[in-house]
């Protein structure tokens, strides 16, 4: 019975971190964003995805990552060029 309770527990957990790392995606590409976004931080955000490792998919994190993406096109933009060089 104990191992029951428990792997319900974890399949819940792995559950709601596929459930999160689904939307954190859709999110994402919603906002179009991802193509203005550094090589690296973008690779490391969709490593999070796959390995369904992201934050999560809770409303005051969302618009504060997304917000901070948006307000930021100019500058992320900028570093984008600068990786270039």
């Amino acid at each position: 019975m104990r191992e029951l309770l428990f792997g319900g527990l974890a399949d819940a957990a792995q559950a709601r971190s596929a459930l999160d790392a689904r939307y954190w995606q859709r999110a994402i590409e919603w906002v179009d964003v991802l193509d203005l976004i550094p090589a690296a931080q973008r690779n490391e955000w969709q490593d999070l995805i796959r390995e369904q490792r992201t934050p999560a998919f809770e409303e005051e994190s969302v618009q504060a990552t997304l917000m901070d993406w948006l307000n930021s096109r100019e500058r992320l933009f900028a570093q984008k060029v600068d990786g270039i060089f």
